[in-house]
């Protein structure tokens, strides 16, 4: 048996929402007979629900959904401004001024940093070092790379020199890294990390028999039915909407298909909400609905009335490194036929790979509209076998049962190999 401490500033759960990753894993992995705590901020963008703490500043312990969780003080910020920065440097440092704590109550085996930034990695170091346990990073983005690439921030800006300090930390420090993305080694071998202490998992999807799922709300059911009704195919899109999911690329194709009956819905929420319901409206655009996001069990029974399901992945030179989607893995367990476009601008393409859907080069409008009336020229019964294909390979590959037992080995590896003398 592990015991194990998940550092995750924005961890959730089913219940609270986005991100998942750490809590099914935590499940999985306590489900082998293992021992796992969480320790998250109270407040992040990406959960629907975040916990109520009294106290500002005080962490507290509780269980949630049969899994630790300490909770840490965090403020409240909207978009990627300065506030959400200082909200990143308050987990930081009171993860690390918790640290002591952490370790004696807990006493991990194994504390893994797995915050998207790096900065957590100080505080994992140090229940580490105060516990005796392996330390291990887990790389989400790349970071620095993705605030300088998206957000065209300097290599001599403050904020990039204390992330590329910690990237760097964690490269020469860390006994074990676990990255979703499967090519981030190229990078990080040339910040000190050697390719032994490198092994990939990525994100995933839970596949167990008899899960409980939702029925999806009556406005956003009503939507798709209705589009069905008046002889319309559905092209969904779930997921953020910001910039990199290439949504504004999705809406210009929408009218270079004006000729085919057609409902475009986009079920989410994010910083081009926004600016993309203008676009829609600028470009004549009446056949477009936008929906609020709904919780994952849910989302299944929505995805499962489109025609088609829309992913599109930019030109940066970001994913060269890899890309592991959570929204695709959603696609594929829910049956349905993919359109990923952006296959030329990606190390690798699970709809290729898993043969559930269809893959054209970019995210450009041209290719966008040419993938449409290509899956649309197909029978309902083709898409419907290719989705099918999808379900399958993600089950296989993807299942957080399987991924928790290719994590278990990985975090044993590092607990019996560490990088220093503890």
């Amino acid at each position: 048996m592990l015991k194990i401490m998940l550092i995750s500033h924005y961890a959730g759960s089913p219940s609270m929402g986005m991100a998942y990753r750490p809590y099914y894993l935590s499940r999985e992995l306590n489900a082998r007979g293992n021992h796992c705590a969480i320790v998250a901020g109270t407040y992040s963008h990406l959960r629907q629900e975040n916990p109520y703490q009294q106290s500002t500043r005080r962490a507290s312990h509780t269980t949630v959904e049969g899994i630790d969780w300490y909770w840490i003080p965090t403020r409240r910020y909207q978009g990627n401004g300065a506030q959400r920065v200082v909200s990143m440097l308050e987990f930081a440092s009171k993860s690390w001024f918790l640290a002591r704590r952490l370790a004696e109550e807990q006493q991990p085996d194994v504390v893994i940093a797995s915050s998207t930034y790096p900065l957590d990695i100080y505080a994992a170091a140090r229940i580490a070092r105060t516990a005796g346990a392996a330390l291990v990073f887990e790389v989400h983005d790349m970071w620095p790379l993705t605030p300088m690439l998206l957000g065209r921030l300097s290599e001599r800006h403050p904020f990039i020199r204390i992330m590329q300090q910690a990237e760097d930390y964690y490269c020469r420090h860390a006994d074990l890294v676990i990255s979703v993305l499967p090519n981030a080694i190229e990078h990080l071998v040339t910040r000190g990390l050697t390719p032994d202490r490198y092994v990939v998992i990525p994100n995933g999807v839970d596949a167990r028999a008899g899960r409980e799922l939702q029925t999806p709300p009556e406005g956003h059911l009503s939507v798709l039915e209705s589009a069905h009704a008046a002889g319309r195919s559905v092209v969904i899109y779930a997921g953020s909407e910001g910039l990199s999911n290439q949504l504004e690329a999705l809406l210009r194709a929408a009218t270079l298909v004006r000729d085919v009956p057609l409902q475009f819905v986009l079920v989410g929420q994010g910083p081009e909400r926004v600016s993309l319901e203008q676009l829609a409206a600028d470009l004549g655009l009446a056949n477009v609905s936008f929906l609020p996001p709904v919780p994952r069990d849910q989302l299944e029974g929505l995805l499962a009335l489109a025609d088609v399901a829309y992913i599109g992945i930019g030109t940066s030179p970001l994913y060269h490194y890899g890309i592991s989607p959570n929204k695709l893995y959603d696609y594929m367990m829910a049956g349905s036929c993919i359109l990923l476009a952006g296959h030329d601008d990606v190390f690798n393409d699970v709809v290729a790979e898993g043969g559930c859907g269809l893959s054209v080069p970019h995210a450009v409008p041209d290719d966008i509209a040419g993938g449409i009336r290509r899956l649309l020229a197909m029978s309902a019964q083709e898409r419907t076998r290719l989705g099918r294909k999808g379900s399958e390979y993600v089950r296989q590959h993807f299942d957080y049962a399987v991924l928790a037992q290719q994590y278990e080995i990985a975090l044993s590896w590092a607990r019996e190999h560490p990088r220093f003398p503890r």
